[in-house]
């Protein structure tokens, strides 16, 4: 699972991100301020993750093996917990 923060819009890194996540098949989840950092019909957008993302979104980051967060401090308003994650 990738996290995309908003490191992603800021450093204009949508584009690369987009080509890494579709080069390897990784699901693409966002923070509040990583929205549109893969358009929102793409087939590897998973939408919002944290305490107002969206179940899939949250579901699949509790299941991951892997998370590669980018552009993101992975706050405890995007994970949801102050210790976990």
């Amino acid at each position: 699972l990738i996290v995309a923060g908003g490191g992603v819009l800021y450093g204009k890194a949508g584009a690369a991100l987009r080509a890494f996540a579709e080069r390897h098949g990784i699901p693409v989840a966002e923070t509040q301020a990583g929205k549109s950092s893969l358009p929102w019909d793409h087939p590897l957008q998973l939408g919002a993750i944290g305490v107002t993302g969206s179940p899939a979104a949250n579901a699949l980051a509790a299941q991951a093996d892997v998370v590669l967060a980018v552009g993101t401090r992975l706050q405890d308003f995007t994970t949801g917990s102050n210790s976990l994650f």
